[in-house]
């Protein structure tokens, strides 16, 4: 018959009995913070740890601890004390390590997917032990509604003895044993830690009037949805916020996920920018959808907002003469003031653009098209911002159609592309060219042929990118077969460079009144497409 050992001590859920016949070690051993211990363990920084900053363990040699415990134990006569998460922990481990040996081949026994579904957690926060551990609680059910029956509760420590630690740590050698099985995909949801509304409820009722009024004006389509903002607010300010609403301002827990804005926040906005003008002029997409129905999929980038910023262009009329200016008004920063964040408003005034005011009197002049719908067309690849801007306004045409030096602006379609060769190509050394091409998009007498590219000059201390104009007289290569696209080029040693930057290229043309000014003799080049300048 077996022998037993001689028992000190027994209760409900502990027993202590003794073992070998040694002198028993009473010392305290020397210690150290767990946190940094565990940190020299890892060999990283810890974002958050299970235990308090001021638990302490043994100072011991880095082996695993369980074996460890028993080794001090025995060498040093130290009593042992063993816990059922102890012993499961370390036997899950090494399931975990079984299963993930033979993924593949036991793939059946746990999943009935193939490849690796993606288990996704969502969160508002993650400084403290305890959003952790929620965090894990969450991949856990999430595991345990993918895996099959029975599978979840043989993992996890559910002893007498487990505590939360353990029992979210047991949770871990779950997620590790079949990580060939699933992604843990942990989505950090921001949030606002409380608001404040300034205004009386007649503020706020003003609001809602106002827009009850603007509907009239074929913007139903719009009110009808800043109609239960308005309420909210009114309801607010009457001492009744709706958490909800409030939680739903920016990005809603349910449709949370992006750089996108699916909360009430854009219902606010009843046009977005224009993905080549970037002008406010279309319609908001997401309006078209009921609130209720919106995805993430559904939201709004915030960089396709307008900037908040208002215009209108002002004759300055005084006895020295006359000036363009213009006042801008609207949201001019975020300021922090007692620990609250909002948008500032505020206005200035500026001399007017003079390239816009350029384009403003051209479009009056006879022999300019429409301007261009954006709807139908695309930008050319790197067009700079003028251009489209110029097609905004009229969509090609001539300037000094009626004097010797005639000015054909194309239309958008008619932009051809234009390659460089000459003693110079390859330019590798000394300059870049965007997309190794000049886009020609202006004709003037001699058959020649304005062009812009996107260019850097690599043996100058200023390395930027700018617009280069040049002119020159383009020889026609051919077609390409299979796109249609015709070949132009230009031979470096006849082009020159004539502006840097459309805008200079107007001012230029303005100044000289239509005269060709870069036929004058006296003409100095901005820069040149050669090795030497």
């Amino acid at each position: 018959m077996e022998t037993l050992a001689s028992i000190l001590h027994q209760s409900e859920g502990e027993i202590s009995f003794l073992v070998d016949d040694v002198q028993v070690c009473e010392d305290i051993l020397p210690v150290n913070k767990a946190w940094r211990k565990f940190e020299q363990r890892l060999g990283f920084s810890l974002l958050a740890f299970s235990h308090n900053n001021s638990f302490e363990v043994i100072q011991e040699s880095g082996n695993h601890p369980l074996v460890t415990a028993i080794h001090i134990a025995h060498s040093e006569h130290r009593p042992l004390l063993l816990t059922p998460d102890a012993i499961w922990l370390t036997i899950a481990q090494g399931f975990a390590q079984h299963i993930n040996n033979n993924a593949e081949k036991l793939r059946s026994r746990f999943v009935g997917h193939s490849g690796k579904l993606e288990l996704k957690v969502e969160t508002q926060k993650f400084a403290q032990p305890s959003d952790w551990t929620e965090v894990i609680e969450k991949w856990s059910e999430r595991i345990r509604h993918n895996v099959k029956p029975d599978i979840h509760s043989l993992m996890v420590c559910n002893f007498s003895t487990t505590t939360s630690i353990i029992q979210t740590a047991s949770q871990v050698v779950m997620m590790e044993a079949f990580q060939q099985y699933f992604d843990y995909m942990l989505y950090a949801i921001c949030g606002i830690p409380w608001i404040a509304v300034r205004g009386t409820e007649a503020d706020w009722r003003s609001i809602r009037g106002r827009v009850e009024a603007i509907a009239a004006y074929d913007l139903g389509w719009w009110t009808e949805r800043l109609l239960p903002i308005c309420d909210a607010l009114i309801d607010t300010v009457a001492g009744r916020p709706p958490l909800k609403f409030w939680q739903h301002i920016y990005k809603p827990k349910e449709i949370y996920g992006g750089e996108v804005i699916t909360g009430w926040l854009a219902d606010l906005f009843p046009y977005i920018n224009h993905s080549v003008t970037h002008a406010p002029i279309q319609k908001n997409p997401i309006l078209d959808i009921p609130r209720a129905e919106l995805t993430v999929e559904d939201g709004i980038s915030p960089t396709v907002l307008p900037t908040g910023l208002s215009k209108a262009p002002i004759a300055l009329v005084t006895p020295q003469g006359e000036g363009d200016l213009e006042v801008v008004a609207g949201f001019i920063g975020v300021r922090q003031q007692d620990g609250y964040l909002h948008p500032e408003i505020g206005w200035a005034v500026r001399e007017q653009n003079r390239f816009l005011k350029f384009l403003n009197t051209l479009k009056q002049k006879p022999g300019v098209r429409s301007p261009i719908d954006w709807s139908e067309n695309q930008s050319q690849p790197e067009m700079p911002k003028e251009l489209i801007q110029l097609h905004s306004h009229f969509d090609g045409g001539t300037i000094f159609a009626q004097s010797e030096y005639p000015w054909h602006i194309r239309a958008l379609q008619d932009y051809t592309y234009h390659e460089l060769k000459g003693t110079d190509k390859p330019f590798t050394g000394f300059i870049d060219i965007q997309g190794d091409r000049f886009t020609g998009f202006m004709d003037i007498e001699g058959d020649r042929c304005i062009a812009y590219g996107y260019v850097r000059r690599l043996n100058s201390r200023n390395r930027l990118w700018e617009w280069w104009v040049i002119v020159g007289k383009p020889v026609w290569e051919g077609t390409i077969p299979i796109f249609g696209q015709e070949v132009w080029t230009f031979t470096t040693e006849d082009v020159k460079v004539i502006a840097k930057g459309i805008p200079q290229l107007f001012e230029r043309i303005a100044k000289a009144k239509g005269q060709y000014y870069f036929d004058d003799p006296d003409f100095q080049p901005d820069d040149s497409l050669s090795a030497s300048r």
